[in-house]
């Protein structure tokens, strides 16, 4: 059985170096509309039966949660397609990150590029 061959990133004998990282997103926005939409029913209906039986201070706090349930989803959305690629190749260290709608590149010369990590990771990673 022939196993494919696996090296460590920036060592052995490739040329180049290039890793895409991103969010792993569960659900499709299709599903994650349909979720909304069967909560966002839900809520709305238990809040019209309380309302119809007398209770109308439930709807305003049920279409406030529905409010603030569709921010959080839209918030969510916003950095689902949020990446970050490193790539070296061509004598190029290249770095680009990608946040909700803006996009940064950083090219750098991989000789004298150095990586520190923070003080609270180090610490993280060494316990």
């Amino acid at each position: 059985m022939d196993f494919p061959r696996r090296e460590l990133a920036f060592q052995g004998a490739a040329p180049g170096f290039s890793m895409h990282l991103k969010r792993n997103c569960s659900i499709s926005p299709a599903g994650l509309a349909r979720v909304f939409a069967l909560i966002a029913s839900l809520t709305l209906g238990i809040g019209i039966g309380f309302a119809a039986l007398g209770a109308w201070l439930i709807l305003p706090f049920a279409g406030l949660e529905v409010a603030v349930l569709a921010v959080a989803f839209l918030v969510c959305g916003r950095h689902a397609a949020d990446y970050e690629t490193i790539e070296l190749a061509g004598g190029r260290l290249t770095v680009e990150v990608a946040d909700a709608d803006r996009t940064v590149r950083h090219v750098l010369d991989p000789r004298i590029a150095r990586v520190e990590l923070a003080a609270e990771l180090a610490k993280t990673l060494r316990s």
